[in-house]
């Protein structure tokens, strides 16, 4: 399991508070998943259903835990190993930037005094 150090579990104990509605130092087991990927992890739902120990909707709505129960979980989850997302990141950026100029050149004319050669924001030429 990972270790984490006193600034960091008191960073994630100021998070875990943020998502306390009720103001007893405790969340609900619904919002763990929130609170992990607020904390900068990426645990599937199934992940974090099985951490929770399989629990059903009555209790994922009403069962609560306090930061002491939470932390082992994301230790848990924190050393799962990360699966690499360059590759993905990297279609998804060009299929993003072509639909991005695409649909800003349409708007470009409006944004652009003519006598700019190329629009500040979407780095086009000015139609």
């Amino acid at each position: 399991m990972a270790e984490f150090s006193a600034d960091q579990i008191e960073d994630f104990k100021e998070a875990f508070g943020l998502f306390d509605r009720v103001g007893d130092s405790q969340v609900a087991l619904n919002q763990v998943a929130d609170i992990m990927r607020a904390l900068g992890q990426n645990p599937t739902n199934k992940d974090v259903t099985k951490i929770l120990g399989s629990p059903n909707a009555d209790d994922m709505a009403n069962k609560r835990i306090n930061f002491e129960a939470f932390l082992p979980m994301l230790k848990e989850v924190d050393a799962q190993p990360k699966a690499p997302l360059t590759t993905t990141l990297r279609v998804s950026a060009s299929s993003t930037r072509r639909a991005t100029a695409q649909s800003w050149a349409l708007s470009c004319a409006s944004c652009c005094p003519p006598w700019e050669r190329r629009c500040p924001r979407t780095r086009l030429k000015p139609s």
